[in-house]
């Protein structure tokens, strides 16, 4: 078995952005993708991110499956 061992220092920040676009609880698949891509926008124009820094976006976000039935997903999203 080839093992290849990889030596790299990766600095993780947390930010909790508050935004008035972005509903506190989104309702639908649509608004929870939009909140995440709108939090990476944001912080891309707000100038706290380097330039070129990796973003990972996760936002919680309800749907209605069947009706009166909810349930609570989360989106996640990468970009580089």
């Amino acid at each position: 078995m080839l093992r290849r061992v990889s030596h790299a220092v990766i600095y993780v920040t947390g930010m909790q952005e508050s935004q008035p676009n972005i509903a506190p609880q989104p309702v639908g698949y649509s608004a929870g993708v939009r909140g995440a891509e709108e939090r990476i926008d944001n912080l891309r124009q707000s100038g706290l991110m380097d330039e070129g820094g990796t973003i990972i976006s996760i936002e919680s976000f309800i749907v209605e499956l069947l009706p009166d039935k909810y349930v609570c997903l989360i989106y996640t999203t990468l970009q580089l």
